[in-house]
């Protein structure tokens, strides 16, 4: 091939270079949003919104409480008798949000709590200001989506286990609250209604 003939030829292929498009590749998914993942068919999403206390469907808590510290000695059961009741009171109101990969309890207008759901602990200050963890989880329950959520300050716990009814009106929240301290953990349900 001459030189006069070469110069058009690999003008040409320098210009088919520039005007082709590159090959685009296929378009990865966008994953479902992790509650989503986690429950399957029944999505934690039906637990999303803000619920109203039924006080007269709930567990009579300072009952559990005094069950709980009844085995304790004359020293230590008034102790924990009021460190329980302080923080175990049935909160008017409860929310729970849902974002693109986080969720947030938000308790009678405390400060939010907020994790990725199935993600490691996150930090939350409750409103007397106590430093704890915060970790949230779901999955499909037997009668539908399950939500989990442990705060964990120091060497105690509490979790809090939403379920939904049937027909989607009525939030029960199985509480439990676990401490070396106690003889057993203490163990409550409240039932919640769906608010506006």
């Amino acid at each position: 091939m001459s030189l006069a003939s070469f110069v058009p030829f690999a003008l040409g292929l320098s210009l088919l270079a520039a005007t082709s498009t590159p090959p685009v590749a296929p378009a990865t998914p966008r994953p479902p949003a992790p509650w989503r993942q986690a429950t399957g068919s029944a999505p934690v999403e039906r637990l999303a919104g803000r619920w109203v206390l039924d006080s007269a469907a709930s567990d009579d808590i300072p009952a559990a409480i005094e069950r709980t510290v009844a085995p304790m000695n004359f020293v230590t059961r008034p102790i924990a008798r009021s460190r329980l009741r302080t923080v175990n009171r049935a909160a008017p109101v409860v929310e729970l949000r849902l974002r693109q990969d986080t969720v947030e309890t938000v308790w009678a207008g405390g400060p939010p709590a907020r994790a990725r759901l199935g993600g490691p602990p996150a930090p939350y200050r409750d409103r007397r200001g106590e430093d704890m963890s915060y970790r949230a989880s779901a999955r499909a329950g037997a009668a539908g989506p399950e939500f989990s959520e442990t705060y964990q300050p120091g060497d105690g716990s509490r979790t809090n286990t939403w379920t939904l009814s049937a027909d989607g009106r009525t939030l029960t929240v199985a509480v439990e609250v676990r401490s070396p301290q106690l003889p057993d953990p203490l163990r409550y349900r409240v039932v919640y209604r769906r608010g506006n």
